[in-house]
């Protein structure tokens, strides 16, 4: 967590919403009362964090269901681009690494109450404070389910704009196979690096918006979340 109280988020074992019997882990974010990158705005973060990995591959997969309430972000009238549900990063601002690179799986909508969710994939550096994208990718043939578990892989490979990959696949349980939602073969370190940077951190299981989605879900009766199940990955060092 990032500053809050108990009130505002938690993580928690809870009760499968789909399946009776199973138990999930919950990410549940009510109340956005972390201090934003501008004066006065608020976000709101839980995260599974992974450091110090220096890691050349990684790979995952788990099972995400999103549950009802977030039938009020597809509500929410404004387009969004700022749904965090994964991140990897290769070196970090917060540890003064002097070329941080990050990858981050967002699911975006576009203006207009009730308009589909997507995923959305960016690679970005930091450009005097503020991110920038190297990269970025939407896949806008793919509908992110409401109420349905989704059966999740993905995939990263350290490399450069000829050798880096990102690979996400989703199947949702009524679907009879899979949909490669993203293959990007591009950056996933920063390009101006001398040298190969690993990944170095990672937020495998992530919930982090701004206060207009928590907002916005919670005055409309709902409470923003996601559950998670089945978290396996795997891990090849870096040389």
């Amino acid at each position: 967590y990032e500053g809050g109280t108990i009130m505002d988020r938690f993580a928690d074992i809870a009760a499968d919403p789909a399946k009776p019997g199973n138990n999930a882990l919950r990410y549940w974010l009510n109340q956005a009362s972390i201090p934003g990158q501008t004066p006065g705005s608020t976000k709101g973060r839980i995260q599974l964090n992974l450091a110090n990995l220096n890691a050349a591959l990684v790979y995952q997969t788990y099972r995400m269901y999103l549950p009802a309430d977030l039938n009020l972000y597809r509500a929410y009238p404004k387009s969004n681009t700022w749904f965090t549900i994964n991140e990897l990063w290769a070196g970090v601002p917060w540890n003064g690494d002097p070329f941080p690179f990050r990858i981050s799986l967002d699911i975006v909508k576009n203006t207009g109450a009730g308009s589909p969710l997507w995923f959305a994939v960016t690679g970005s550096v930091q450009v005097d404070g503020a991110w920038r994208n190297v990269w970025a990718r939407v896949n806008k043939t793919f509908q992110v389910p409401i109420g349905e578990w989704l059966d999740v892989e993905m995939g990263y490979k350290e490399g450069n704009a000829k050798t880096g990959r990102f690979y996400l696949a989703v199947k949702p349980e009524s679907a009879a196979a899979r949909t490669v939602v993203f293959n990007v073969t591009n950056w996933t370190y920063h390009p101006l690096a001398p040298r190969p940077v690993p990944l170095t951190h990672w937020q495998p299981l992530k919930l982090y918006t701004s206060s207009d989605i928590v907002d916005y879900v919670r005055n409309n009766g709902g409470v923003t979340q996601i559950y998670w199940d089945d978290l396996e990955i795997w891990k090849e060092d870096a040389q």
